[in-house]
């Protein structure tokens, strides 16, 4: 297996002109600049306190990110939201190891995504969709388009259905057809559109994505693209993440709230998936997934049964795969890099929208007591749980998930 890339994790450098002789607290260097913008401390304060704590959004983050760099130029935008204390802000930029940093998975790759194997071999949508246009079950209309976002970038989105826009944002690393029975099941009453992220099937990659603030951003353009196109009926929609999902539904709703009307989010979570709390390894990841598809492959559509390739993944019981959005190994690392920095907190508590949470009861990838803690930090939000569902539930149990959408979805 191609180990993800290991990342520097060496002291961040300081601006020169410091006596070696009169070394700097770095510690008291980060308290200086936090008192320059937030003021006095409060009483209780110590080194240990979560940012958040102190109040510290991200408007306050970039000003003592400001602060911070007179002393330390080469440091991050994001560490302040990545090291959230002083104490691990403070072992970051001295090159020390921080408790529950989860920068290490890059090297220690105990996340159970980031040792995932992909192979070789993959489906992309255009192949299952000619498929489905030569089924003789075929109930509905599905189209590709290649989606200009900027930079000479495309965005491939799949488009299913006319009405109101519902946005079905994927998994990791998996492509529209994992949203399939809501593409054939909703599409009746609204157009369902599923972008595929950057660097998934079709979608172009760009090195220049750091975090998922920027694969959000893309997918927000290419919403915005698709209704000047006169493709998407309006440019607010009702947006739906599953797992990954998840996390870039909550960031589009904090950067772009004007493009969304409420969310759902399905299976995800509150926790890294490289954080020490989240206990489930590599191996046990691929089993519970290889077990879970084969479990629900009477479930999936004639067209995706009988198709060559995914009779040929079942020969093999590498069913799950059937799904897989890109095998460069480059693209998955960075992905895996982008999700261990993504702050759940800090995006949850950042959502103004109406918000419904659905989880699988039984769901060991993505344990349901991290759904309901995260329902717990979005004001308002509202909470549901699939009596015996595992994670798949939007491919497995569609018909208990697609209930749940069209109430939630015909409320607004």
């Amino acid at each position: 297996m191609t180990s993800a890339t290991v990342v520097d994790r060496g002291a961040v450098t300081r601006a020169p002109g410091g006596s070696e002789h009169a070394p700097v607290d770095t510690g008291r260097l980060i308290e200086a600049a936090l008192r320059q913008v937030l003021g006095a401390l409060p009483p209780s304060f110590n080194q240990d306190m979560d940012f958040a704590e102190l109040g510290i959004d991200s408007i306050l983050s970039t000003q003592i990110h400001t602060a911070l760099t007179p002393s330390f130029p080469k440091l991050e935008a994001y560490a302040l939201f990545e090291y959230p204390s002083v104490a691990r802000l403070r072992a970051h930029l001295d090159g020390e190891p921080a408790p529950n940093d989860p920068a290490p998975i890059e090297v220690r790759e105990s996340g159970a995504i980031a040792a995932l194997e992909f192979g070789e071999e993959r489906i992309p949508i255009h192949e299952y969709l000619r498929a489905y246009g030569s089924s003789s079950s075929r109930s509905a209309t599905m189209s590709v388009h290649a989606v200009d976002v900027g930079d000479g970038r495309i965005i491939e989105t799949v488009i299913c259905g006319d009405g109101p826009p519902v946005v079905l944002l994927p998994p990791f690393n998996s492509t529209a057809i994992i949203w399939i029975q809501q593409l054939l099941h909703l599409s009746d009453d609204y157009q369902m559109i599923v972008p595929h992220y950057p660097g998934i099937d079709g979608s172009d990659w760009d090195d220049r994505i750091e975090s998922l603030d920027d694969v959000a951003d893309a997918v927000a353009r290419s919403l915005v693209q698709l209704h000047r196109d006169g493709i998407v009926t309006r440019s607010r929609a009702q947006w739906v993440g599953w797992s990954l999902g998840g996390f870039v539904a909550q960031i589009l709703a904090a950067r772009h709230a004007a493009l969304v009307e409420r969310l759902v989010l399905i299976s995800t979570t509150s926790i890294s998936w490289s954080s020490d709390e989240y206990q489930v390894s590599p191996e046990t990841f691929s089993r519970m997934c290889a077990s879970e598809f084969r479990a629900g492959f009477a479930k999936l559509p004639e067209f995706i049964r009988r198709h060559p390739q995914v009779r040929a993944l079942e020969a093999r019981g590498q069913l799950e795969k059937f799904v897989v959005g890109s095998v460069d190994r480059r693209v998955i690392n960075r992905y895996f890099q982008m999700i261990a920095r993504f702050r759940h907190s800090h995006a949850a508590r950042a959502i103004t929208q109406p918000t419904y949470l659905v989880s699988g009861e039984n769901d060991e990838l993505m344990p349901a007591k991290f759904a309901r803690r995260l329902s717990r930090e979005i004001q308002g939000s509202e909470y549901h749980e699939v009596p015996g569902g595992l994670h798949f539930l939007s491919l497995f149990r569609f018909e208990a998930i697609n209930e749940k959408l069209r109430s939630w979805l015909k409320s607004s």
